[in-house]
């Protein structure tokens, strides 16, 4: 989770706009809705008992939650079953009270109708989703099973569309929501809320502008009630959705009773930013500015070898030392956190998969992950074991090595190609200059025997064949060896061939991504940072 501090290091600080305990501001009196959800199963009949109830139990509602700190109300009327209903409101986290009471009291308009507006007159079950609120009530009592409900999900989607690399701008919004999520599920205010922009130096081009969109802006909030982990489960699977449904539009929302999302290009919520916790975990991410900066804020390598063996120690737990076998499916730079003593912490395992002690290997039509960092089994075919989280470390170590994404382009081939890190460094390593794939800024400050063993290692990961991989044990008794000269020299790596032809190779995974049930994404942008808004 990113702090907002200043480091010299090579991590680019994430800044995240956390707006918790602040209800000071109101916004327009104007409430828009979203979405909207009245399944035809069950009816009442207007001026019915259960009617009266409703009308009663959502004034009640909207008096309690815009009274509460928290903008938040659940509650019950009716003692015959028929006649009983159950309810919940929320509203955003950032308004005021006053704003909250009046978004409420909009709500009940689409819910019963007004001779204009009959979206679900005379429905039983009804979810509202204003800008600002949303509201549900139910002859169901479905406060007592949140689980259930979350399953319910409805998207709102943006008109306008992101033309130039629309993927690259749905992994920074993927990893803004992430970090996003992590903090409302783990902060310790009442509010599971947190809202924040990321800001790419490149930008994006849209349908509707000639200029390059720079900000995402996002937002998340769960039911104040829920536990840490209800509610980054419900974040989690609400991002899965996301990635799913949403994929080359500039803004949209995910809508469940129990937890939201939202992104756009444009500032939609209130801005006054609470103070940044100092002690937090951040995400391991590399700078890309001018050579000059870029030296004076990379980490040291004592500092980047205690990265690459602590990460090799935490993948050989979950494979090896863990109960059940987990494999992580989405190892990359951004998933792995630092401490303040810059330990490494694996972390992010919303869509890790279980085997049991006697399995080791499975195949998925779901392929999700990081493309960059899938191995190639995986990415076309949808081969699941653990040498897939093992190629996923020689792609980080590599990395961590170099000081530059895999995604990067490297040198332009003889005939005009670009080359990706994977590519470079085994043209090095074939040339004899395995060192020469070192980030210049360590020259004459690392150890070339560790060097050398890291790119050695790395390149034994990143092989073609699974089997040819060493195992996460395999790993850490070269890391803690004497020297590399032992190791057995690697084959060429699964994808060290043109950059085209790597685009081509992977686009039958990037189209099954789009259809999972949830996906991860790597930051995939130049001097991307969350910041502060003022």
């Amino acid at each position: 989770m990113a702090a907002g501090i200043s480091m010299a290091t090579m991590i680019s600080v994430f800044n995240l706009l956390l707006l918790t305990l602040l209800r000071v501001r109101s916004v327009s009196a104007t409430f828009s809705i979203m979405n909207f959800d009245c399944p035809k199963g069950s009816s009442y009949s207007l001026n019915s008992t259960y009617h009266s109830n409703v009308v009663t139990l959502l004034s009640s509602l909207s008096a309690n939650a815009s009274r509460s700190p928290v903008g938040f109300a659940t509650g019950t009327l009716g003692a015959a079953t028929s006649d009983q209903v159950w309810g919940l409101a929320l509203c955003r986290g950032d308004i005021s009270g006053s704003t909250c009471a009046s978004c409420l009291k909009v709500a009940p308009v689409y819910a019963f109708g007004n001779g204009t507006v009959d979206y679900c007159r005379g429905v039983k079950d009804v979810s509202i989703y204003l800008d600002s609120c949303l509201l549900r009530f139910s002859g169901k009592d479905f406060l007592a099973s949140p689980e259930e409900v979350a399953n319910q999900v409805l998207y709102s989607r943006s008109d306008v569309t992101v033309t130039v690399n629309p993927g690259r701008f749905m992994e920074l919004t993927a990893d803004l929501i992430g970090k996003l999520s992590d903090y409302a599920a783990a902060n310790n205010s009442a509010l599971r809320y947190a809202a924040g922009v990321m800001t790419s130096s490149d930008g994006f081009k849209t349908a509707s502008s000639h200029q390059n969109v720079r900000d995402i802006f996002g937002l998340v909030q769960c039911t104040p009630d829920q536990a840490p982990e209800a509610c980054n489960r419900c974040l989690d699977r609400l991002r899965g959705d996301m990635l799913a449904e949403l994929n080359g539009t500039a803004g949209g929302q995910v809508h469940a009773v129990w937890c939201n999302l939202r992104f756009e290009i444009f500032h939609f919520y209130e801005s006054t930013p609470n103070d940044i916790p100092r002690k937090m975990a951040m995400p391991v991410h590399f700078s890309l500015t001018s050579a000059e900066k870029r030296c004076q804020s990379l980490l040291d390598w004592d500092t980047r070898y205690r990265i690459i063996c602590g990460t090799a120690r935490g993948l050989l737990y979950l494979h090896e030392d863990s109960q059940i076998k987990i494999l992580h499916r989405d190892l990359k730079a951004s998933n792995v956190l630092l401490d303040a003593d810059m330990n490494p912490k694996i972390s992010d395992f919303g869509i890790a998969r279980l085997f049991s002690s006697e399995k080791t290997s499975t195949l998925t039509s779901q392929v999700v992950g990081t493309l960059g960092y899938m191995a190639p089994e995986y990415a076309v075919r949808g081969h699941l074991s653990v040498k897939l989280d093992v190629y996923s470390f020689g792609v980080l170590v590599l990395e961590i090595v170099a000081g530059r994404r895999n995604t990067d382009t490297w040198f332009q081939s003889e005939d005009d190609e670009s080359g990706t890190l994977l590519t470079y460094a085994w043209d090095q390593w074939s040339k004899g200059t395995p060192l020469e794939a070192m980030d210049s800024c360590l020259n004459c400050q690392a150890p070339e025997s560790e060097v050398l063993k890291c790119v050695h290692l790395g390149l034994l990961c990143v092989q073609e064949k699974p089997a040819d991989r060493p195992t996460m044990m395999d790993v850490l008794v070269m890391l803690h060896g004497h020297s590399s000269a032992s190791f057995p020299a690697p084959s060429k790596p699964a994808f060290a061939f043109a950059y085209n032809d790597l685009s081509s190779a992977l686009a039958l995974s990037e189209s099954r991504s789009r259809h999972a049930e949830t996906s991860g994404y790597a930051v995939c942008e130049r001097d991307v940072n969350i910041r502060v808004q003022d």
